[in-house]
């Protein structure tokens, strides 16, 4: 699969339905995976959400070729696909997501606003 940030090839983890790219070093991650990924908020980032509030990006996504949407929490822009719901991690930052979520002193404003998106 080609990555869609740079001339890179995704290459998937074992058997997983995660993908990273050795060049740009970005991750992309299936809807059935975010949960293994992010716990509670990445099972419902896999759910079927309204993404119509969502501006689209240039970044189509690797598997299924839609245009993905974008959004922005505590500076970290995330992309999602709107029709097979997998997302796209640029360098470093499904890291900070995941630190984010797992620690105690999770940052108040990606608590909220994570909320705001996703518990409709």
């Amino acid at each position: 699969m080609q990555c869609r940030s740079c001339p890179g090839e995704l290459v998937r983890y074992d058997t997983r339905n995660k993908w990273r790219c050795k060049t740009c070093l970005g991750v992309l991650v299936a809807a059935d995976e975010l949960g293994s990924e992010l716990g509670e908020l990445g099972a419902a980032l896999g759910e079927r959400i309204d993404t119509t509030r969502f501006a689209e990006t240039a970044r189509s996504c690797p598997v299924c070729e839609a245009a993905m949407n974008q959004l922005k929490i505590d500076d970290i822009v995330i992309e999602r696909c709107p029709r097979d719901r997998s997302m796209w991690f640029d360098a470093g930052e499904l890291g900070k997501i995941r630190a984010a979520v797992t620690a105690e002193e999770a940052s108040p404003l990606l608590v909220r606003a994570w909320d705001a998106w996703f518990r409709v």
